[in-house]
């Protein structure tokens, strides 16, 4: 199993550009099967010796369940004729674009009411994922998604009076994304 994942997270407040948050992380995991026993081993280092370090792990796994005498299930692996690589719409959306759209989420909802002065609470998110399974019976399946997020929670005051609410919306496509709803 290799799995990695990347997420962008935008906030503007104030017109400027105030969260800029990216993270990524990869990892990899061997499951062993010998005799209907199974162990696992993951690890987030890719390096060849952190791969060979993570599949003898494994292999010591498999070894303690066979010496306590764990119980044997039948496991059926999956096979693979054809190959299925799936993608979910992943589109390559610039910086600058996501920016821009960010940066226009709370312009519009400071444009909504003239009692709304701040917008504590406005984001704009990009995740990414990929997966690819391997296995001895010639699995080899690769599976990639995208996903944003939009929120939008403005300050009205009037007066003593204070009161937040917002809105928020998930997408698969960068296209769904509607920045008036969300304003509104």
């Amino acid at each position: 199993l290799l799995k990695g994942s990347e997420c962008l997270n935008l906030g503007y407040q104030k017109q400027k550009l105030e969260t800029y948050a990216a993270s990524e992380n990869k990892i990899a995991g061997f499951r062993l099967i010998k005799n209907g026993q199974q162990a696992y081993s993951y690890t987030e280092n890719l390096s060849h010796e952190g791969l060979e370090k993570s599949y003898r792990e494994a292999h010591s796994n498999l070894d303690l369940l066979s010496h306590v005498g764990a119980k044997a299930k039948d496991i059926l692996l999956p096979r693979s004729q054809q190959n299925i690589n799936k993608k979910l719409s992943v589109e390559n959306i610039d910086i600058e674009t996501l920016k821009i759209k960010a940066k226009e989420l709370e312009t519009l909802v400071l444009a909504v009411d003239t009692r709304i002065s701040v917008v504590p609470h406005s984001k704009l998110s990009e995740s990414k994922s990929q997966t690819r399974i391997l296995n001895s019976n010639g699995l080899d399946t690769n599976f990639e998604q995208q996903y944003f997020s939009a929120y939008s929670y403005p300050l009205a005051k009037e007066g003593s009076v204070s009161k937040m609410s917002g809105f928020s919306m998930t997408f698969r496509n960068f296209s769904e994304l509607d920045t008036n709803k969300i304003s509104r």
